[in-house]
Parts: structure tokens; C-alpha cells; sequence
């Protein structure tokens, strides 16, 4: 009968570290510091921030880089407990038949266009260049009627270099990651962010089909641990100025 029992107990405790444990689908793409998966490894502001998060509550993530595609479908089939970046204004196929459930903003990323220090600032583009898979929409009316000629390069190498070398007057693409690109690259300072040029912000949130009291607990996390949060913004760099 002891025996039954312990067996029992070892089942429910189990059981209960099972419950605490969660998958979370994350993009596979080059986006440092907010994201990047390096060798299989998922690093970044996301990362840490999600992890802080998680041992707070006692929690346990693990996160699943796939394609963006590929992601949305998992996210949507339910073979991924969590999804990370979300936002509910992303049009997506599907999305509006399931109801989901999103997190407070986690990260205000800006895509703005990055330009030579001696450009005169808020002066007309006609020559844009991003990195392909990356839509300027700020932009796309221009580009429609002619007015911006549009370049899509394979990666930052030929998007910066498209800039310096006068091929582009100007790189869209999220702030944050080119601003790392440069410096890692030793070219810090080459290329700023126009701000006189039009821009858009995108929140980044978590998003759960089936966890959302886990939002909650991760929304009062973002609320009571603001300063922690705003620390691991500043030691990334995701904090734009």
C-alpha cells in the first residue's frame, strides 16, 4: 500500500512539473540584440527577459526557432504553448478564427531608415534599400508611384554597404539591429536614424491560445519589475534614443 502510494505522489509531482513547463515558438532570424538563434541557442533581450519572467513564476521555457511561416501555422495549430514576437494587428491567415490572447507590451521596436551623418535630415528619398522579406510600408505608396526606387539585398552586409558606397540614400529596417549590425562591424556612427523621415512603431507582445492566466502573471511581472525590465532594455541596446 506504501508502495501504491509513493508511486502516486511521484506521479502528481510529475504531473505538476509537466503543467510548469512550456514551449515557446520564436522566429529564426538574425534580429540581435532584441533576437537571434546562434548554433540552436535563442539569446537576445527576448531571451533574458522571458527567462527572468520564468523564474520568478517557477517556471520552465523552452523555445522552438522556426521559420516565420512555419511558425504562425505551429502558433495557430496549437503545437506551440506560446508565441514570441506577437502583435494582433499582424495580418495573418487564420488568425481571426482563434481566439487569442496577448501579453502588455514587452518592446517598442522601431524600422525607420538609417542614413549617412551628412544627410541633411527629412530630405525626399528616391533610392531605399532593405534587407528582402522586410516591407517599408511607410514607404510602399512612394514606392508604388515611382517615386522611391526599392533594393532588397539577401543581408545587413549588402544593405549597409549599398548606403556607404552611394548605391541606396537610405536602409530601412529596425533601428536596434542595425545600430548592432554597425558596431559590431566597426562601423558605429556611419549610418543614423533618421527621424525626420517617416517611421513605424510595432509592439511586441507574447501571445497563448491556451495559457492565458500565464499572460496574466507574466502582464503583473512587466508592471511590478519595470526597472528590471528597463535594465535589460538599456544592457541590449533596444532602448532607442
Amino acid at each position: 500500500m506504501k508502495a501504491v502510494s509513493l508511486m502516486l505522489c511521484s506521479l502528481l509531482f510529475l504531473q505538476s512539473v509537466a503543467a510548469r513547463e512550456y514551449v515557446i515558438g520564436v522566429e529564426d532570424l538574425e534580429y540581435s540584440p532584441i533576437y537571434v538563434t546562434r548554433h540552436g541557442n535563442y539569446e537576445g533581450y527576448a531571451r533574458d527577459l522571458l527567462d527572468s519572467f520564468a523564474r520568478s513564476a517557477g517556471y520552465t521555457f523552452s523555445y522552438r526557432p522556426l521559420p516565420v511561416k512555419r511558425l504562425f501555422a505551429d502558433f495557430l495549430s496549437g503545437k506551440l504553448d506560446f508565441k514570441y514576437p506577437d502583435n494582433p494587428h499582424w495580418e495573418v491567415p487564420g488568425r481571426n478564427e482563434k481566439t487569442l490572447y496577448y501579453s502588455a507590451v514587452t518592446l517598442v521596436a522601431i524600422d525607420g531608415v538609417m542614413v549617412p551623418v551628412a544627410r541633411e535630415p527629412g530630405r525626399t528619398l528616391t533610392r531605399l534599400v532593405t534587407i528582402r522579406g522586410f516591407t517599408p510600408r511607410v514607404f510602399m505608396d512612394a514606392i508604388n508611384r515611382g517615386q522611391i526606387v526599392l533594393q532588397e539585398v539577401n543581408d545587413l552586409n549588402a544593405a549597409v554597404s549599398s548606403v556607404l558606397v552611394g548605391r541606396a540614400e537610405g536602409l530601412y529596417g529596425n533601428i536596434a539591429v542595425v545600430r548592432q549590425h554597425l558596431q559590431e562591424n566597426g562601423l558605429s556612427g556611419q549610418l543614423i536614424f533618421d527621424r525626420a523621415l517617416p517611421h513605424a512603431n510595432s509592439d511586441f507582445r507574447l501571445a497563448t491560445q491556451a495559457h492565458p492566466q500565464l499572460i496574466e502573471e507574466f502582464n503583473a511581472f512587466l508592471r511590478d519589475q519595470a526597472e528590471l525590465v528597463s535594465g535589460l532594455k538599456k544592457r541590449h541596446g533596444v532602448d532607442i534614443d
